[in-house]
């Protein structure tokens, strides 16, 4: 594997498109569906260095880079708030340096690979929320903090949690 200085050196040439988005959101754990029921259109593998704060996440097969910075002061019993900076990648050279560096993070340790699957879906006022599973069975929707949720027919609130994605102890 190459140094790290090396790895720097070559992504740090060019620029990557980024953009900047303050999360705050909830996740509400639902009892699991019937899985063929639904259109799950992402296919999600994220890749978390120990702190949890540098992701490489993999989405529908493109690579892309994010930084998020903790907003304690934002966040409540139930959600997480945290500045999300995101590079993606407009060629197959950025691609290949952000997987080398989630190479990198997955060399060190305590990182963490995280498989998931989101289909969208409506709700009856219009809102459309992220409907959740991960490879563990886990089901949840991944709510933004700006309107009060209720679960759509069929799907039973069963707990709320924040992003369960931390350095373990």
């Amino acid at each position: 594997m190459r140094t790290l200085q090396e790895l720097m050196s070559r992504v740090l040439k060019g620029t990557i498109p980024y953009e900047i988005e303050l999360e705050r959101e909830t996740r509400y754990l639902v009892t699991p569906g019937n899985a063929y029921a639904y259109a799950w259109t992402n296919h999600v593998i994220d890749t978390y260095d120990a702190s949890g704060r540098v992701r490489v996440r993999i989405k529908n097969g493109r690579p892309r880079l994010s930084f998020k910075v903790p907003l304690l002061s934002l966040d409540t019993d139930t959600s997480k708030s945290c500045l999300r900076l995101e590079f993606k990648p407009c060629n197959w050279r950025q691609e290949r340096h952000i997987l080398l560096i989630r190479d990198v993070i997955l060399a060190e340790a305590k990182a963490q690979t995280m498989e998931k699957w989101g289909a969208r879906m409506r709700l009856a006022s219009g809102k459309e929320v992220w409907l959740n599973r991960n490879a563990a069975g886990k089901w949840w929707f991944e709510v933004d903090d700006d309107f009060a949720f209720a679960a759509p027919p069929g799907f039973e609130i069963t707990g709320v949690e924040k992003s369960d994605v931390r350095a373990p102890s």
